[in-house]
């Protein structure tokens, strides 16, 4: 992914990946995917809602947080 023709795709790339790693059960990776979709994001800003919201849940699924 570091080949410039990539940078305006990175960011689907990072969360197809998460969405994959997460179908898998791996939720670390997921977690890591999530944070570089975050970070390649450049303004599409559905994505980095859906990409947000994805990372906080797993987060919160990985340390047991169990919300009021």
């Amino acid at each position: 992914l570091n080949e410039d023709k990539y940078i305006d795709l990175k960011d689907q790339i990072y969360f197809t990946m998460a969405e994959i790693e997460l179908s898998q059960k791996n939720e670390v990776k997921a977690i890591e995917n999530y944070k570089k979709s975050i970070s390649a994001n450049q303004g599409d800003q559905k994505l980095l809602f859906s990409a947000f919201r994805a990372w906080i849940e797993r987060k919160k699924a990985l340390s047991g947080f169990i919300p009021n």
